[in-house]
């Protein structure tokens, strides 16, 4: 018997998936990082609805408010891993990511952090980037984020996961 997760088919992106998400990311250049509003995984499941047409990545978006609950949230549903390939995202290596596709990128402590570290007073900054990834979208040789001030880019090169979208 097959696994359920095999079963599910690859997400299909729109004709024109390359406008919808162009048009997200000018959207969101501008809107800092917010808990359940614009937080990594929001942003994320924004985008590949973006691009497919519908809310592909509803299972990313229960509510967290904090640093320590989105870990917790995506480990009761067997990681963000599984949670991908429920929805029919693909795991690719890193190398071949492409505009579009989710990518898994490490924290590092930065003028301004990307994701869960911009939502965390300065104090807890540090323990918060040590521990956590940040879910982004690759945008050509970039992959973009939620910060504190709007959408951060950082090299893809830092990616250390990727689904295809």
């Amino acid at each position: 018997m097959k696994n359920s997760q095999q079963d599910k088919p690859q997400l299909q992106r729109l004709p024109d998936w390359l406008h919808r998400l162009n048009a997200l990311v000018l959207q969101r250049l501008a809107v800092p990082f917010a808990w359940r509003v614009n937080d990594c995984l929001i942003f994320g499941a924004d985008a590949v609805a973006a691009m497919v047409g519908h809310d592909a990545l509803v299972e990313l978006r229960q509510p967290c408010d904090d640093p320590a609950a989105a870990p917790r949230m995506l480990r009761r549903g067997g990681g963000l891993d599984a949670a991908l390939r429920r929805a029919g995202l693909a795991p690719v290596p890193v190398a071949y990511a492409r505009c579009g596709d989710l990518v898994h990128v490490q924290q590092r402590l930065a003028p301004e952090p990307l994701g869960c570290a911009a939502g965390t007073r300065p104090a807890m900054r540090q323990a918060v980037v040590q521990r956590h990834r940040v879910l982004a979208v690759c945008v050509g040789a970039d992959v973009v984020a939620p910060g504190a001030s709007g959408l951060l880019a950082r090299p893809l090169k830092q990616a250390v996961a990727a689904w295809r979208v």
